[in-house]
């Protein structure tokens, strides 16, 4: 099964809140989309010191709110996790956070480790999370 195809299925495994073709779009226009035969990823920038309502709504990128886009919000992604930090770094080297959510779970905010071992500084206001980002497929809820 390619990634496109189990990210497509972990998203409809519990009842979407947005339609596939929605987020799709929305991540298309404001966001990047990523599919390879080893990756399939939707993520956008967002602000990690933003409360969790607001890095998981779709259209908080098309409004004015505080702070520096300093994460990248994963909303679907199947594949190695290793391949979705190296596409991240390549899209903007200088943000420093990942985010995701798992099945109705708060969003978890976890740094980006650079190539050399280190990982940036975190922002004052943004948390990190212990737990790890899936290895394939979730619920692709954001």
């Amino acid at each position: 099964m390619t990634p496109y195809l189990a990210a497509f299925r972990a998203y409809h495994r519990e009842p979407p809140g947005v339609p596939w073709t929605v987020a799709v779009e929305l991540h298309l226009q404001r966001g990047w989309v990523v599919s390879t035969p080893a990756l399939f990823v939707m993520a956008r920038p967002v602000c990690a010191a933003w409360p969790d309502a607001e890095i998981l709504d779709l259209h908080s990128t098309a409004r004015q709110l505080p702070g520096p886009y300093d994460c990248w919000h994963v909303w679907a992604a199947s594949g190695a996790v290793a391949a979705l930090l190296d596409c991240a770094r390549h899209y903007d080297p200088a943000v420093g956070w990942a985010s995701f959510q798992r099945r109705g779970y708060a969003v978890h905010r976890v740094p980006i480790i650079h190539r050399h071992g280190k990982r940036k500084s975190p922002t004052a206001t943004a948390t990190t999370a212990t737990a790890r980002a899936p290895e394939r497929g979730g619920s692709g809820r954001g």
